[in-house]
């Protein structure tokens, strides 16, 4: 049996907060390209949580993706990869990924504030924005109201029992 070709496009999930993106996108596509995506997917107006921080650019997140577990390695708290926006998403991504948006900070350098006052503009050195931690919710598989998954009730003693093991066929 000949191989499976490789898609010619990739279903993608982008995640933050509580909010799931799906993309489909050609596989040919680069990671800065995916960014106006998620952009235009994030200023549509299509949803409005209070969770998720305002975006104007695409300077104000970076994309990133789960980390790949090193065997050997005990580590319980996730850690994310960068994702450089030159590479292509056939060379970074696979098909149905998950890709978390890390959001950058309003206001790079706090202390340039106190010292001078003023926040600071584009031209100055400490400008760099901080990359905020990701936040990410999962679904809950289960309603809210309830505590446990539904169960059979118990057999009660006025039903008759199980039978036990299989039957044979009855010869016709």
């Amino acid at each position: 049996m000949p191989p499976k070709p490789a898609p010619k496009s990739l279903h993608l999930l982008l995640k933050t907060h509580k909010l799931t993106i799906f993309l489909t996108v050609p596989a040919g596509t680069t990671i800065a390209a995916l960014k106006e995506e998620a952009l235009g997917a994030l200023t549509s107006g299509a949803y409005d949580g209070p969770d998720v921080p305002p975006v104007s650019s695409t300077d104000d997140f970076v994309l990133c993706r789960s980390a790949r577990a090193k065997s050997g390695s005990s580590s319980s708290s996730a850690s994310y990869d960068l994702l450089d926006e030159d590479s292509s998403v056939r060379e970074v991504l696979a098909n149905w990924e998950i890709v978390y948006m890390q959001f950058k900070d309003e206001y790079g350098c706090p202390l340039f504030w106190w010292w001078h006052r003023a926040w600071p503009s584009s031209d100055d050195v400490c400008y760099e924005r901080e990359l905020q931690p990701i936040e990410v919710t999962l679904p809950s598989l289960l309603d809210d109201e309830e505590e446990e998954p539904r169960r059979a009730p118990p057999p009660t003693s006025d039903s008759p029992p199980a039978s036990k093991g299989k039957r044979k066929a009855i010869p016709e």
